[in-house]
């Protein structure tokens, strides 16, 4: 006898995350906000930038965060000799965060599910902030992610696990 639930998705402030007045100017910049946890899928992005260098070859890819995973990202950096291309800022406040979207050219993070750790994305408010901020999000195919990122409309849905795709 009770009615039928309904599922209400969070949301964002959209006077805090608002588009920039003018584009960002450039080079390219990818932008990736979170705690650096190997679901989150930083390895991929970073794994996907060599084939992206040569035809963006100012691309700059920002890693907004700290975590346990923060160490093996860093070396990977170095094993793929794009250190010139990545910035590691560490933690970014609350106050900072909307700068940093506005700063941006695409939001990318193709998170994954990890059930060896029993580790999966929830949600995903981060997708939000980023398309409230006018950028075009790329997301993993996983997780909370499905559900904050309506693929070809609010951005795209890709493998989870595969930096050829993500580079396309």
């Amino acid at each position: 006898g009770l009615p039928s639930p309904m599922v209400i998705l969070p949301g964002v402030d959209p006077v805090r995350f608002t588009p920039p007045l003018e584009p960002p100017p450039p080079p390219l910049a990818l932008l990736t906000v979170g705690r650096l946890m190997p679901r989150k899928g930083v390895d991929t992005v970073l794994r996907a930038l060599p084939a992206l260098l040569p035809e963006f070859a100012n691309l700059h890819y920002i890693v907004a965060g700290d975590g346990p995973d923060r160490l093996r990202l860093e070396r990977l950096v170095r094993e793929l000799r794009v250190s010139h291309a990545v910035e590691f800022l560490g933690c970014v406040s609350d106050e900072e965060l909307p700068d940093l979207y506005r700063r941006a050219h695409v939001f990318v993070m193709p998170t994954r599910e990890e059930p060896e750790q029993a580790s999966i994305e929830g949600f995903g408010i981060v997708f939000l902030e980023a398309s409230a901020s006018g950028l075009p999000v790329v997301a993993g195919r996983s997780g909370g992610a499905v559900e904050a990122v309506r693929d070809g409309e609010t951005g795209l849905l890709v493998p989870p696990n595969d930096p050829g795709v993500l580079a396309q």
